[in-house]
């Protein structure tokens, strides 16, 4: 998706809408950070430094369903985690809309 389409897509969402994504992010982030682990290191009674250290992945990948219904709450309870571990790239995949409407349709349903 390019810059441009994500701006397009900002432009026709309400603000009411906008504020309450951010709302939720910010509440799940907080969540989130708290369960950070905290790096140990110690010395044992023979003199040997020991501990361990968490270290966040560099990429991850998400899966966003697509289909019948959109859930904004599936990207920020995926994406927002993985941000506040510090993950460095985030990748989203989802279904493409036409792709997703003609599965549905021929399943007798709507999309």
């Amino acid at each position: 998706m390019s810059a441009d389409e994500i701006d397009a897509g900002l432009a026709v969402c309400p603000q009411d809408v906008r504020d309450a994504i951010a709302f939720a992010a910010r509440r799940i982030r907080a969540y989130h950070e708290r369960q950070r682990p905290a790096d140990a290191a110690f010395t044992d009674e023979y003199g040997v430094e020991m501990g361990w250290r968490w270290t966040p992945l560099e990429a991850v990948g998400i899966y966003v369903p697509g289909g019948r219904a959109a859930y904004p709450s599936t990207v920020l309870m995926n994406a927002v985690p993985a941000a506040a571990a510090g993950v460095d790239r985030i990748a989203m995949v989802t279904p493409q809309v036409a792709f997703s409407r003609r599965y549905w349709r021929r399943r007798g349903k709507r999309a």
